[in-house]
């Protein structure tokens, strides 16, 4: 059999041709649900905790909007979103049995709150007669979207988070890769041809996403967002760090932080743990008052450099940057470490 190749990188499966973009990865997942029985049983009963049985009369939709518009494969119209509070990224319904709302991301991103309440309210889901009804937000770290759920300390919104919690469950594209190969025990041949497919891709899709990885956020701003409080002298202090919550910031931490001063690199932490607050003036007295809006805030280890200085060097002067641990050991400046983690992304799994 003759191999096939794309742009000079190996196919290894045929879900591969898509690409690994969050669209790419949802049709994919929706595909392999809706076409193996096995698959759609295992990840019903071992991931939502799904105690029935699915019908013959089971269905799974990809980009559903309330209003039944039809939307282009390729295209996500910003428009008909907001219409209708949002297009869905699966929905698997049985008739008054279950329905399941899943919205799927991935890199650096969660699902926004406000995106849940908006699926919460939907007619569909508020007027669904199904015994069983989930919103299930679909990671790379999900132990991270439940800790943003169960640290939402907004006042106002207290009676309605409690009100939606107990519909919510995330789960990681690693959970989704086990079942997946779980899945194979028992199923046919070509369920089997199938989910070997599938799971080769979300490989080939995660290779960047792993929790475990060497991924280091490189702040290169001096002092504390929005303040003019040294970085430097605030981690000596407190050994942690603070940043906004999203607003340009990422909402997904990395397993490393580094920071500059003076124009090359200070330091680098491995983030012992990470939580959200809302007003973390209460906690570090010289921050200004938060007006309501989120923060991260890293618990950091102990600072480690490599030997050598490395300067800063001719990067797009930003917030930060993010590089892979060991190029910072390996490159002259962090510009170049910022070069060869880029490359590295980019090559073929």
């Amino acid at each position: 059999m003759a191999e096939l190749f794309l742009a000079n990188n190996r196919v290894k499966s045929v879900f591969q041709l898509l690409g690994r973009r969050e669209n790419d990865m949802t049709y994919s997942l929706g595909w392999a649900l809706s076409q193996s029985k096995s698959f759609l049983n295992k990840f019903l009963k071992a991931q939502l905790e799904y105690a029935g049985k699915p019908s013959p009369h089971i269905v799974v939709r990809l980009q559903q909007n309330e209003s039944a518009e039809v939307v282009p494969l390729n295209e996500e119209s910003k428009s008909s979103r907001d219409k209708s509070g949002g297009l869905t990224d699966i929905e698997i319904e049985d008739d008054s049995e279950l329905f399941i709302i899943l919205e799927a991301k991935v890199g650096a991103t969660l699902v926004e709150w406000s995106q849940i309440e908006k699926y919460y309210d939907r007619k569909s889901f508020t007027e669904s007669k199904a015994q069983f009804k989930r919103i299930v937000t679909l990671t790379e770290n999900k132990d991270y979207a439940q800790q943003q759920w169960d640290n939402l300390h907004d006042e106002k919104r207290q009676e309605v988070h409690q009100r939606i919690r107990p519909f919510l469950k995330a789960i990681s594209w690693e959970d989704v890769s086990t079942v997946a190969l779980s899945a194979m025990k028992g199923a046919s041949h070509e369920e089997k041809r199938l989910l070997r497919q599938f799971t080769t891709y979300l490989r080939y899709a995660m290779r960047t996403s792993d929790v475990k990885s060497n991924e280091v956020l490189v702040v290169l701003k001096r002092e504390l967002p929005g303040t003019k409080i040294r970085t430097k002298e605030f981690i000596e202090k407190y050994q942690a760090y603070v940043h906004p919550f999203g607003q340009n910031w990422p909402r997904i931490p990395k397993n490393y932080i580094a920071f500059t001063d003076q124009g090359k690199l200070s330091g680098i932490h491995w983030v012992r743990s990470v939580k959200t607050m809302i007003h973390p003036e209460t906690t570090f007295s010289e921050l200004p008052p938060s007006k309501g809006q989120e923060f991260l805030v890293y618990e950091l280890g102990e600072s480690f450099v490599p030997s050598k200085d490395v300067r800063v060097g001719k990067i797009a002067w930003g917030k930060f940057t993010s590089c892979m641990l060991d190029t910072l050991f390996t490159s002259k400046t962090i510009a170049d470490a910022h070069k060869e983690s880029d490359l590295r992304r980019k090559s073929p799994a």
